[in-house]
């Protein structure tokens, strides 16, 4: 019984070894095919056809419905303009003064109406705003009931926004080697994903109006619906715009190769 025992495991081990033989991984030796970017940088091939599905290669204005346009290219974050009846709504703004300044001249290319609604996906993309209009007290800030208190906690902390401040410091190394902040810009080390702007100037604007799971609104003549509930590593504001069959989130967010 020893013997069939052992024969049987040799047997298993050598069918393992086969199998990974032939299905060898790149990171085990397996082959790799790298080429060669606009900018110099040597990756994976799969990158370059993976990259511009996942990100804005270039500042991008696209029409996802009547009404509702994405913009991207100017930050990691796409910002979402729905027209209402005498304004416009505006979703998450970007990452810095820098960024929302671009933003802006990239939603006067879509409407004349002023911006009289700011929602806000969560404390990342809400650095922004105050860029966006000429005068805060002109406008809504919709966001999450511990937004504000994120984003303070956060900035007194040094670190990345985060629904824990204590690990800002931690999530702002991590962001800095998740997204290549410190890789050059050209050349074989160079990085081919979004960079994440950090250490410029922000122009933050605080909620004035926290919505609660499952509440309904009507903003600018358009109905939405918010929910607060879902988590990913900061508290989130998902809208339901049910008159354009749209849905504004930050969690069906493809990440960075």
């Amino acid at each position: 019984m020893k013997s069939l025992i052992t024969i049987l495991s040799v047997f298993m081990i050598i069918l393992s070894t086969t199998a990974t033989a032939q299905e060898l991984s790149r990171y085990m030796g397996g082959p790799v095919e790298l080429v060669t970017a606009p900018n110099g940088a040597r990756v994976l091939a799969e990158i370059l056809e993976v990259s511009p599905k996942i990100g804005y290669l270039e500042p991008t204005t696209e029409k996802v419905a009547d009404g509702v346009w994405c913009i991207g290219g100017y930050s990691l974050a796409n910002t979402t303009v729905i027209e209402g009846d005498d304004g416009l709504i505006v979703y998450d703004t970007g990452d810095t003064r820098e960024e929302a300044e671009h933003i802006r001249k990239a939603i006067e290319k879509i409407s004349d109406k002023p911006i009289k609604v700011i929602i806000y996906s969560h404390s990342h993309y809400a650095m922004g705003a105050g860029a966006l209009v000429d005068d805060p007290k002109d406008v809504l800030v919709i966001g999450h009931p511990k937004l504000n208190e994120t984003v303070e906690s956060s900035l007194q902390g040094g670190g990345a926004p985060s629904a824990i401040p204590e690990v800002g410091p931690i999530l702002t190394a991590r962001t800095m080697s998740h997204f290549g902040l410190l890789l050059p810009e050209e050349g074989p080390d160079a990085g081919v994903a979004p960079k994440l702007e950090m250490g410029k100037p922000i122009a933050f604007l605080p909620a004035t109006k926290t919505v609660e799971d499952g509440e309904e609104l009507d903003v600018l003549g358009i109905k939405l619906q918010f929910f607060t509930k879902y988590m990913s590593d900061d508290y989130n504001l998902t809208v339901w715009v049910p008159e354009k069959k749209a849905v504004l989130n930050n969690f069906l967010w493809p990440g960075t190769p």
